[in-house]
């Protein structure tokens, strides 16, 4: 083989024409067999992975042809929590709520109810 550069024009085109070529069909081929996979195991993380850019395509298209204006796809049911939690803020204050309902004693609080301190029986 020659080197890139004693290639003439003509005969580097080819070969990035060949190049891209052989980059589509692999590309192609992945695509094929992931879209089989997905056709034999329905409920398999390709299958949701598929699902979910077919999704995305579809609002994009929609974007494109003017038929929805903005917006984002938000699953709904209980996978993302559905309509529960749209903001982080939302869900950390509900976290913070529970967490100050459901308070566990502290191990100090242990140790003023007449138990000794693990560390307290070591000392001299």
């Amino acid at each position: 083989l020659a080197k890139r550069e004693e290639l003439s024009q003509a005969e580097r085109k080819a070969l990035r024409r060949k190049k891209k070529r052989v980059h589509k069909r692999k590309t192609l081929e992945q695509e094929q067999q992931k879209q089989l996979r997905a056709k034999i195991r329905p409920g398999s993380a390709v299958a949701r992975q598929l699902d979910a850019q077919k999704v995305e395509r579809d609002l994009l298209d929609a974007k494109r042809r003017g038929v929805i204006k903005s917006g984002t796809v938000t699953a709904s049911g209980s996978a993302r929590g559905g309509d529960k939690y749209t903001k982080s803020a939302q869900f950390f204050k509900q976290l913070q709520q529970t967490a100050a309902s459901e308070k566990r004693p502290r191990a100090a609080d242990k140790a003023s109810n007449g138990e000794e301190k693990r560390s307290q029986r070591f000392k001299l």
